[in-house]
């Protein structure tokens, strides 16, 4: 028992040694037994006392006087047999306690959902995309039927390229088609993850695939949605990784074509470019929906729109004017006009004039924070397009 409590004590408390028994070693045991006889004697028994003298890490001060040798053992006599043990005494249980009051249960969280369809049509303009959306969405109602019906259903696919000017909306249309799909039963979430180039292409070799499995991984069950994808093959480096990217995109969308879509957006020639780079490309996107330039009545709409939501409103000649600059925006237009970009724009120009006209007024009130003067709205040279 003394052995076994002995290599216990040093295995699992080393720490309590002295540092001459660190690190531990057999060599050293028989001092560390004396060592622990003398620091816990009531676990050692009657054991020979420990030679100060020999361990030098106790000074003089500390030494002791030899104890004289201990006496032999008495004969042991006969002891009664042990009485049983008996159990301590338990303690009175608590009383019982009241049941509890059964709580009501909280109420589910109500999810408001808005109609895809509903929010499609109240969009400023974009008619012919309007209806492009809804054939697409009446095609897949119709393949949903024929295979209930036990029908064949010929293999399309769901990945769409949106060509167009910045501006046109081809984000928010995105978005609104990822809920058309997951109502449809097409897409689990129908969420829409955003990307470009950057987010895809790496700067230095094997870390594209990783980025590409990244974003891929965040779109599942929704829509992955590539702004400017033509990009992702316009580079003339040749250590660009590009082209690496839609190799592995390319992989990604036949592993999880059950779980993904696709969207590439941008410019309509650079686009179709991309799609032809590559076969595989060409046979997964099929569908091409146009985003036109907004009419200057559409974009008379938006601006009016961002006055209401910011509380602002037209007075006196400003809107004939606003309209004149519109027109000379929509006229003078030319490749990359921002459409709804270039509105935000010229809303952002005019509230700038309004704050200086107003700086130096003296007596500024409520109506006039709220009105935009006809002194207030730019010419078309003013704006950013």
């Amino acid at each position: 028992i003394l052995n076994l409590g002995r290599d216990v004590a040093i295995l699992l408390n080393p720490r309590g040694l002295p540092e001459y028994l660190r690190p531990i070693d057999y060599w050293n045991l028989d001092r560390a037994y004396d060592h622990l006889k003398h620091m816990y004697p009531y676990n050692m028994g009657k054991a020979p006392p420990l030679q100060y003298d020999e361990n030098p890490y106790f000074s003089k001060q500390q030494q002791k006087p030899p104890q004289p040798p201990p006496q032999p053992p008495e004969p042991p006599q006969q002891q009664k047999p042990p009485s049983p043990p008996q159990s301590p005494p338990q303690p009175p249980s608590p009383p019982p306690k009241p049941p509890r009051e059964k709580q009501p249960a909280a109420p589910a969280p109500v999810e408001t959902k808005q109609d895809p369809f509903a929010e499609l049509r109240g969009l400023t303009g974009l008619a012919p995309v309007k209806k492009q959306v809804e054939t697409v969405a009446n095609l897949e109602k119709v393949n949903q039927a024929r295979r209930k019906a036990g029908l064949p259903v010929p293999e399309r696919s769901n990945h769409l390229v949106f060509t167009g000017n910045p501006g046109t909306g081809k984000t928010t249309v995105a978005r609104i088609i990822g809920r058309i799909y997951r109502d449809l039963g097409v897409l689990k979430k129908g969420h829409c993850t955003e990307v470009s180039r950057v987010d895809l292409v790496a700067e230095y070799i094997g870390q594209t695939a990783p980025k590409v499995a990244e974003a891929v991984e965040q779109a599942l069950d929704g829509v992955l949605f590539i702004d400017e994808a033509y990009s992702l093959i316009s580079s003339d480096s040749n250590n660009d990784f590009g082209i690496e990217a839609v190799t592995a995109l390319l992989k990604f969308m036949e592993d999880y074509r059950d779980r993904l879509v696709v969207i590439a957006a941008g410019y309509r020639e650079e686009m179709q470019g991309f799609v032809d780079s590559n076969p595989g490309l060409k046979s997964r996107f099929k569908t091409f929906i146009d985003f036109p330039d907004y009419e200057p009545s559409d974009l008379m709409e938006i601006f009016r729109g961002l006055c209401a939501r910011n509380g602002m409103e037209l007075t006196g000649k400003a809107p004939p004017k606003l309209k004149k600059t519109i027109h000379a925006l929509y006229t003078g237009r030319g490749k990359g006009f921002g459409n709804g970009r270039a509105v935000r724009n010229l809303f952002e120009v005019c509230m700038e004039r309004q704050a200086t006209r107003l700086a130096e007024a003296h007596d500024v009130g409520i109506e006039d924070l709220k009105q935009l003067a006809a002194a207030d709205i730019p010419g078309p040279e003013e704006v950013r397009t």
